[in-house]
C-alpha cells in the first residue's frame, strides 16, 4: 500500500477551485444549530410483551437527563416490572446495567398512555426525591398512587375518589404543594356545563395517598372573568409559592395572575392585556421567577415574572408564521448556559437563541426535522453530554434489516453537512430511490416511503447519455444536503454535474478513459469527493472537495470490483476492494489506517457493503441468486436474508436515512421490493435502470 499526496499533477483543476469552494463555511467555522446522526444503539430498545408500548423517556434520578424506560411483565410474580435504562453522565445511556422496579401492575400495564385500559403519570408526590406512580382512571378503584419506596418497589396507597359532580366539567391544572405539608396537592378547576363559568379548587394529598376535602382557590365573578380558562401553575414572583396564571375564553386579551400569598391563599392581580396563545413556562433568564414563552400569531411573547406579580413583556418576530408551528421546551443549544427556544414546523424550524441582555435572535433552517408530528415526537436535550441540546425522535419507527429497533440521536453540530451516505434530490428527509435511462438521460427519483402499491410522485431530470460513454455518478458535491445530478463521461475522463445550490453546472477533469467512477466522502468532511479507481494501475485517485487536494492510493489490481464503504463508523469512506476471483475483501480503516482482509463471498457474487444493522458501521455483503449473504458488523454473525429472484436488479436501500435495508428492482414490472416491508409492499417507478450510490455503477 502507498499513499502519495499529489500536488495538482496533470488535472487541470484550477477553473472548479472556485466554483466548488463557496456552497459553505469553511471546516470548523460554527454556522448555527444542525442536527446530524451521531449515536445508533442496536436492538436495545424493544417490546417486551404484544401490549407493552415503546419506551419512553423519563427522568428516574433527578439529575436532569431522560432515562429509557419500559414496562415488563414478571412471569415469576405474574406482575409488571419497570425496566429503566440509565442515562450516563458521560452521555448516552448505560444498556448493560439497568434498574429494575418491582410493582404490583398486573400484565395490562402499557406505555400506551390513551384510550381505555392504562393511564399513568409520574410525580414525586411525597417529596422524598423519587418518582411516584398514578395509575388508572379516576372513579376507578384502581386509581392509587403507587409510592416508590426507594427499595425497588411501587406500593400502592389508598384509592383516590372522584371529584367533581355531573353538572360540572373536571380539568386538572397541576400539582403543587398548596399547604407546606411536603406532599403534592391537586389543583383542578370545575366548569359549569351551560356557562363554562368556573370555580378554581386545590385538593390536599393525605399521608396515604387519598385526597383530603377540596379547598376553593377562587370563584367566578363578573370581574375576575374565570370563564372556561386557560391556567398555569408556577413561581412567577419567585417567592418559592406555586401561583396560577389564566387567561379566560371570555376575555381571552386579558392575563390575570393567581397570587400564592402562603399558607394556600390567594391575590387576584390586575389585568395584562395581551392577546396571546400559551405555549408553556420555564424560568428563562434564570432570576428565580418563572416566565411564560406565547405567540401572538406573528411574534414569539416573553412574558417575564416580576417579584410583585406582574409580568414585562417582549416581542420576536415569528420567521414561521404557520398555524401547524410550535414552540416546545426551552433548552441550551449552543451551550452557553442559557435558555433557548425552538419553533418547530413540518418542514423547517428556527431557533431563537438567547442573547447575554435576555433577548432572543431567531436562526431560521429550511430543512425538515422530521416526517411525523413534530411538536408531538421531537424531544431536545444535551444527550452527549457536550452541554447542547441534541434531537431524538420518539416515533421509534427506525428499523433495521433484521427488525430491530436502532435509537438515533441526532447529535447538535454549528456546521451543516451535506447528504453523502443516501440520494436525496429534495428537501424531504426521507431518501429518495432513483433509476436512470441512458437512451435519453433521464433520471426519475421519489421519495422511498414504501406504501402498498404507491405510485411515487416522480422527480424527473435529463443529464447524461449512453451513446457520449456517460456513467451515473451522483453526490452531494457542493454540500447544500440534496444530490447533484452527476455523470462521469468514461471516453474522456470528464465529471459533469449540476449543482443544486447554485443551478448552474461544472465540467470537471479528473480521470482516464477507463477508470472507474467511485465518489464519496472520503475525508468525513460533508461533501461529496470525486474519485476514480484504475484498473490498469489498481489505484485510487481522490479529490477531496473541501481542500481542493489530490490523493493517489495503490490500493487493488485489475479485475478488482471498488466497493467503497465506511467500516469502522468514523463518518470517512474506507477504500475498499472486492476481489471475485479469491472472493476476498481488502480495506484500509479511515479511523487508524489498518489494513482488514476478510473472506465473503465467491465469483460470480455481487457486493453490496452497507450498513444494514444500523449500528453505523458497513457490513460485509454478497449478493447470490436472491440471497444477500450478510457479515454483521454488530456480532460478527452471519445472517443472510433471502430477498429478491431471478432478473431482480440488488441494491442497499438507506431507510429514513439512517439503516440500510435489502432491495431489489424488478424489471419485469417496474416495481421496487424492500425487504422491510411484506411481499405486495412495493413502489412504482418504471424505468430505466437502478443508480448505486457511492458504489461503481
Amino acid at each position: 500500500m502507498s499513499r502519495i499526496l499529489l500536488a495538482y499533477l496533470v488535472f487541470p483543476l484550477l477553473f472548479v477551485v472556485s466554483a466548488l469552494s463557496a456552497a459553505t463555511p469553511a471546516l470548523g467555522q460554527c454556522g448555527g444549530t444542525y442536527f446530524q446522526s451521531q449515536y445508533h444503539a442496536v436492538n436495545k430498545l424493544g417490546r417486551f410483551t404484544p401490549n407493552g408500548g415503546d419506551f419512553e423517556l423519563q427522568d428516574w434520578n433527578g439529575d436532569g437527563r431522560s432515562d429509557f424506560w419500559n414496562f415488563r411483565f414478571n412471569q415469576m410474580t405474574q406482575t409488571s416490572d419497570i425496566v429503566i435504562y440509565p442515562a450516563l453522565a458521560s452521555g448516552y445511556w448505560d444498556w448493560d446495567n439497568p434498574i429494575i422496579y418491582t410493582t404490583t401492575l398486573t400484565s395490562a400495564a402499557t406505555t400506551v398512555n390513551t384510550g381505555c385500559c392504562f393511564r399513568y403519570l409520574f410525580r414525586d408526590f411525597d417529596s422524598d426525591g423519587k418518582l411516584d406512580v398514578l395509575i388508572g382512571d379516576m372513579g376507578s378503584p384502581n386509581y392509587k398512587i403507587h409510592r416508590n419506596m426507594g427499595d425497588g418497589t411501587f406500593v400502592p396507597q389508598a384509592t383516590i375518589a372522584a371529584l367533581g359532580d355531573s353538572t360540572h366539567f373536571l380539568r386538572f391544572i397541576g400539582y403543587a404543594d398548596f399547604n407546606a405539608d411536603g406532599r403534592l396537592d391537586w389543583i383542578y378547576k370545575l366548569e359549569e356545563s351551560t356557562t363554562g363559568n368556573e370555580t378554581l379548587y386545590y385538593s390536599p394529598l393525605k399521608a396515604d395517598g387519598s385526597l383530603d376535602a377540596p379547598v376553593t382557590i377562587l370563584t367566578h365573578n363578573a370581574s375576575n372573568e374565570l370563564n372556561d380558562s386557560f391556567p398555569f401553575l408556577g413561581d412567577f414572583d419567585g417567592d418559592g409559592d406555586m401561583d396560577l396564571v389564566y387567561e379566560s375564553f371570555s376575555n381571552p386579551s386579558r392575563i390575570r395572575v393567581l397570587r400564592n400569598m402562603g399558607s394556600g391563599t390567594f391575590t387576584v392581580g390586575d389585568p395584562l392585556t395581551l392577546n396571546v396563545n400559551f405555549f408553556g413556562f420555564a424560568d428563562l433568564n434564570n432570576d428565580g421567577r418563572q416566565d411564560i414563552y406565547a405567540d401572538d400569531g406573528a411574534n414569539l411573547v416573553i412574558l417575564s415574572g416580576q417579584s410583585d406579580g406582574t409580568f414585562t413583556t417582549a416581542s420576536y418576530p415569528f420567521t414561521i408564521t404557520n398555524s401547524t408551528a410550535y414552540v416546545l421546551k426551552p433548552v441550551d443549544f449552543n451551550g452557553d448556559g442559557r435558555l433557548d427556544l425552538i419553533n418547530v414546523d413540518y418542514t423547517d424550524y428556527e431557533v431563537f437563541l438567547q442573547n447575554p441582555g435576555g433577548g432572543f435572535t431567531s436562526h431560521y433552517y429550511p430543512i425538515k426535522l422530521t416526517s411525523t408530528f413534530p411538536s408531538l415526537y421531537l424531544q431536545f436535550e444535551d444527550f452527549n453530554a457536550d452541554g447542547k441540546a441534541d434531537m431524538y425522535d420518539k416515533h421509534h419507527d427506525i428499523f433495521n434489516t433484521f427488525g430491530e429497533e436502532v435509537v438515533v440521536v441526532k447529535s447538535n453540530v454549528c456546521t451543516p453537512r451535506g447528504q453523502t451516505r443516501a440520494m436525496n434530490f429534495n428537501s424531504d428527509p426521507i431518501p429518495d430511490i432513483v433509476s436512470w435511462n441512458g437512451a435519453n438521460g433521464q433520471w426519475r427519483s421519489g421519495n422511498g416511503d414504501w406504501n402498498y402499491f404507491n405510485t411515487v410522485p416522480l422527480q424527473s431530470f435529463f443529464w447524461g447519455s449512453n451513446a457520449l460513454g456517460d456513467i451515473p455518478a451522483p453526490g452531494d458535491y457542493d454540500g447544500d444536503g440534496l444530490t447533484d445530478y452527476a455523470v462521469y463521461r468514461n471516453g474522456e475522463g470528464k465529471w459533469f454535474v449540476d449543482l443544486s445550490s447554485t443551478t448552474a453546472w461544472t465540467e470537471f477533469n479528473f480521470g482516464l478513459p477507463g477508470d472507474i467512477p467511485v465518489p464519496n466522502d472520503y475525508n468525513g468532511g460533508g461533501k461529496t469527493d470525486y474519485a476514480v479507481f484504475r484498473p490498469s494501475d489498481g489505484n485510487w485517485y481522490i479529490f477531496y472537495t473541501e481542500t481542493q487536494q489530490v490523493e493517489a492510493i495503490h490500493w487493488g489490481a485489475d479485475g478488482d470490483r471498488p466497493v467503497p464503504a465506511d467500516f469502522d463508523g468514523d463518518t470517512r469512506t474506507d477504500i475498499a476492494i472486492f476481489r471475485p476471483s479469491t472472493g476476498t475483501w481488502y480495506y484500509i480503516r479511515s479511523s487508524d489506517l489498518g489494513v482488514v482482509s476478510a473472506n465473503w463471498g465467491t465469483n460470480g457474487d455481487l457486493a453490496l457493503p452497507a450498513d444494514y444493522d444500523g449500528d453505523g458501521k458497513a457490513d460485509l455483503t454478497v449478493y447470490r441468486s436472491g440471497v444477500w449473504h450478510i457479515l454483521r458488523s454488530t456480532n460478527g454473525a452471519y445472517a443472510p436474508v433471502y430477498w429478491g429472484s431471478t432478473g431482480d436488479i440488488p441494491l442497499p436501500f438507506l431507510n429514513k436515512g439512517e439503516v440500510s435495508i435489502p432491495t431489489v428492482y424488478r424489471p419485469s414490472n417496474s416495481r421496487w421490493y424492500c425487504s422491510l416491508y411484506p411481499i405486495g409492499y412495493s413502489l412504482v417507478m418504471g424505468g430505466g435502470t437502478p443508480v448505486y450510490l457511492g458504489l461503481p455503477n
